[in-house]
């Protein structure tokens, strides 16, 4: 099996390019839907593809390879971060072809897909319908959650990309399995404009309910 180090190379590689930082001052506003698959790890829905810029789709369109890390915090009612995921995600245009190839990697999850639209390929990145967060057992009962969403375009900070392969190592992401004060060693990495050294976006749910057992 390829290790984890070698399947995340695209992640490390340095891009010739990068893009002046750029921070918003409050999160954008983000709809969620929460859910549980079959093996009753509490899962989200949600779309991110607004941040994805016309610089970078004109670079995406330019035949240059671009990547995307988008992390997912579940927070706690009071703030305090119970499970942090991150998806890496790389695209490119063969201008060929004419066709756009996508890698989607959700900790040790990977897809790969082929699209004939810059539409569909970003989709296929910030669109996401059971990205898996946390075990359901670790939430309390009736308690209710919100999730943050941070995107960086194309970043280029060797830190982050470190800590992104960190997080990626732990596929299960529970809330058992990372200190608080690593989670947030990353949430402010990818708040970061200097650290980021790429566009970066948050976003930020309302309040939503624990799903049950079972539920889609």
């Amino acid at each position: 099996m390829t290790s984890l180090r070698a399947s995340l190379g695209w992640v490390v590689g340095l891009l010739a390019l990068a893009p002046s930082a750029w921070a918003q001052e409050e999160p954008a506003p983000l709809a969620v839907k929460l859910g549980v698959d079959v093996n009753q790890v509490v899962t989200a829905e949600l779309n991110v593809t607004s941040s994805f810029t016309e610089q970078f789709r004109k670079k995406l369109g330019g035949g240059l390879t671009s990547r995307v890390l988008i992390e997912v915090v579940l927070q706690d009612a009071n703030g305090n971060d119970l499970s942090v995921r991150v998806r890496s995600c790389q695209l490119r245009l063969d201008v060929w072809d004419d066709l756009y190839y996508v890698g989607v990697r959700d900790g040790s999850r990977q897809r790969r897909g082929t699209f004939a639209s810059v539409d569909e390929a970003l989709a296929a990145c910030g669109a996401v319908s059971d990205f898996q967060l946390v075990d359901l057992e670790l939430l309390g009962s009736g308690a209710s959650y919100r999730v943050l969403v941070n995107v960086a375009l194309n970043p280029v900070s060797p830190e982050l990309l470190e800590r992104t392969r960190e997080f990626m190592s732990n596929p299960r992401g529970s809330a058992g399995g990372r200190p608080r004060a690593f989670f947030g060693a990353v949430a402010r990495l990818f708040r970061s404009d200097a650290a980021a050294g790429g566009e970066t976006f948050a976003f930020k749910s309302g309040l939503v309910k624990r799903p049950q057992r079972g539920a889609r």
